[in-house]
């Protein structure tokens, strides 16, 4: 597996500062089952404002989309050259590893605490087959799976990373990404 050049330039930035930075989500699990994924997010061991000088050093674009819940919007040249001027860019959310806490309107987590490990993020998704993360290996990228999700993907199940009853009460929507 290889990641996309501008996914690839955008980590290394984020490793040379001496960070980890990881690949989640639905790009994890779409490039496993063979799909071009249509977004990559990014979740980062930076707090935002390190994220955003470590990729403005860079030479790339950010944009401060929800410093509150640690996502910043890295706009980065498809050719993953931040000195290339002319191509298309491509949007990558880089958002701090982080915990939630409390949901009280049924949808948005009352609070957000970062925490730089990628456990605690993956622990607060959805579904198993969205809490995987692509990590750096000799020889290429493995897959970070605490939750089996590899498995259901193989099996088509869709499972809760945790209690079904507690993540479905955290956002309700949830249910409807299960059913779709």
């Amino acid at each position: 597996m290889r990641l996309p050049e501008y996914i690839a330039s955008a980590i290394a930035a984020l490793e040379g500062a001496g960070f980890a930075a990881y690949c989640v989500g639905g790009c994890v699990r779409d490039t496993l089952m063979g799909f071009k994924p249509h977004d990559w997010d990014v979740a980062v061991t930076t707090i935002p404002d390190e994220t955003m000088a470590i990729c403005k050093a860079a030479g790339y674009r950010v944009v401060p989309t929800g410093l509150k819940h640690g996502t910043v919007t890295v706009l980065v040249p498809h050719s993953g050259d931040p000195k290339d001027r002319e191509g298309s860019y491509e949007m990558i959310e880089c958002t701090t590893c982080r915990t939630e806490g409390g949901y009280s309107d049924g949808r948005h987590p009352d609070a957000v605490a970062f925490t730089g490990l990628i456990e605690d993020d993956l622990s607060r998704r959805d579904f198993t087959v969205n809490a995987m993360a692509f990590t750096h290996a000799e020889g290429g990228l493995s897959v970070l799976d605490l939750f089996g999700g590899q498995n259901d993907l193989k099996n088509r199940i869709i499972r809760a990373v945790g209690n079904p009853d507690t993540r479905f009460t955290e956002d309700a929507l949830r249910l409807m990404r299960g059913v779709r």
